[in-house]
C-alpha cells in the first residue's frame, strides 16, 4: 500500500515532505479525503502544496475513488 501510495504521489510531482494546504482553493484540514470522496475517477483538481517555504500550485486527476 505504502509503495504505491508513494508512486502515486511521485506522479503527482509530490515529494516526501510536501504538505498538502488546499484543494481547489477549499483549505486542506486533516480530513483530505472529504475534499475529494464525491469527485468521480478520471476529474481533475488543483493541489496547492507547501514544500520548505515555497508554495505551489499543480493539477491532479483522480484515478479512482477513495
Amino acid at each position: 500500500m505504502f509503495a504505491l501510495a508513494a508512486l502515486i504521489a511521485e506522479a503527482a510531482g509530490l515529494k516526501k515532505g510536501d504538505v498538502i494546504i488546499a484543494v481547489d482553493g477549499k483549505p486542506a484540514n486533516a480530513d483530505l479525503r472529504a475534499l475529494l470522496r464525491d469527485r468521480p475517477a478520471g476529474s481533475t483538481v488543483e493541489l496547492t502544496v507547501r514544500s520548505g517555504i515555497e508554495t505551489r500550485k499543480g493539477a491532479l486527476m483522480l484515478r479512482d475513488q477513495i
